[in-house]
């Protein structure tokens, strides 16, 4: 078969505007041209009738009807700005327009001067120095609506409202003179101590007295009972010392021997104070009274201080194979040395046990404390002479 050409489509139709004149023809040439771009796309849109010749075409010849194209608001908007292309939106922008400044002279100052001295109203005028922009410095109020509105200038201190922030998280207001100690800055006065007592049940006069009474008390009792434990205590050990073999002996008490040691010690250093404290003697004078040393005698006073001072040096010489045994374990001590260290015990726990004897014999023995209830008696008697109102104050102090 012969090769068959197929049919070359028309050229686009073309509108062509005459003009009598060069200038229309440049106004009208953007207009044109978008003409010409919006009708070219619409006939290639356009979908046209196909020939009968034969070609090699994959689908079959069906006939179609031409489509338009459909305008939407934005391309008649266009249009429409084409045609009227004359008017045009322009956006003018004035610079600032800057102003020469004023040339003052000296006779320009000479006469601005002669009318400030002749002005009649008399009105100062405030002369404002300009403001560094390097030292100039803007303190915005954060806290305006936060302060209190009614914190003037004249309220007193102690009247004005602050914020205390509790332990939710939110504030309160509160008065600033409920955290002010007034009683500081009270003047002193002489009838303070006056009030102060009527207002007590137990005088100024009596109240250190009263206090030492009653630690006195409570230390007596504390050192009975240590006392006692150091006895039963003292006594065992010694017992346990002559009984058992030096190896075995040494061997168990090896790593206890040093806490055994600080704990007598601290027993035997107790002991000694409270038998001081029932000797009665407290200044050099009470060595020369017959009447002082006869009471100490009497109050077992002397005897016990002796019996603890003893207990105290017999531990003290325990120590050298109690250290031995402590911070050299490899050295075997010398049979001499755990001789000693057995006679010194012995004589630990006899001091200890005679000394526990004589408090158990007179418990009540304690010269301290009854010197100090002696001596808030005296007082008591210059501070109120009213028999109830002692009874009050002795009961209130417990003695």
């Amino acid at each position: 078969m012969p090769p068959t050409s197929r049919p070359v489509p028309p050229p686009p139709k073309r509108r062509i505007s005459e003009s009598s004149s060069s200038s229309d023809d440049e106004l009208t040439g953007n207009n044109s041209f978008r003409e010409n771009q919006q009708r070219r796309f619409r006939e290639n849109n356009e979908v046209g009738n196909i020939s009968d010749s034969d070609n090699d075409e994959v689908f079959s010849h069906q006939e179609s009807q031409s489509v338009g194209f459909i305008e939407t608001d934005e391309e008649r908007q266009r249009e429409e700005h084409a045609q009227n292309s004359n008017l045009r939106n322009r956006r003018v922008s004035y610079g600032k327009i800057p102003v020469p400044p004023m040339s003052m002279t000296v006779e320009d100052i000479q006469e601005a001067a002669k009318h400030s001295r002749e002005d009649p109203s008399g009105e100062t005028v405030e002369v404002r120095r300009p403001n560094d922009p390097r030292r100039s410095s803007v303190s915005l109020d954060v806290f305006k609506s936060f302060r209190d509105p009614h914190d003037k200038r004249n309220m007193p201190a102690k009247d004005k409202t602050i914020y205390v922030e509790g332990p939710n998280g939110k504030f309160r207001e509160m008065k600033k003179g409920k955290f002010w100690n007034r009683d500081k800055f009270d003047s002193p006065k002489k009838d303070a101590e006056k009030k102060q007592d009527e207002d007590s049940v137990i005088p100024f006069l009596l109240k250190a007295p009263g206090q030492a009474y009653r630690t006195q008390r409570v230390y007596n009792q504390i050192a009975n009972i240590i006392q006692g434990f150091l006895a039963g205590i003292s006594v065992m050990l010694a017992i346990f010392s002559f009984n058992l073999e030096p190896e075995v002996l040494l061997t168990g008490y090896r790593y206890m021997s040093l806490p055994i040691h600080a704990g007598f010690m601290v027993a035997f250093t107790v002991g000694l104070v409270s038998a001081i404290d029932r000797t009665g003697i407290y200044e050099v004078e009470h060595f020369t009274s017959r009447t002082r040393l006869t009471a100490t005698v009497y109050n077992n006073g002397l005897i016990t201080f002796i019996v603890w001072f003893v207990g105290l040096v017999s531990t003290l010489l325990c120590i050298q194979l109690e250290s031995q045994l402590a911070f050299a374990p490899t050295r075997i001590p010398s049979e001499d040395l755990v001789h000693h260290w057995r006679v010194f015990n012995v004589l630990r726990a006899l001091t200890s046990g005679l000394g526990f004897l004589l408090l158990a014999f007179k418990p009540d023995s304690d010269t301290m404390a009854k010197e100090l209830r002696e001596a808030i008696y005296e007082q008591l008697e210059l501070v109120t002479s009213d028999p109830e109102r002692r009874r009050v104050i002795i009961t209130a102090m417990k003695i």
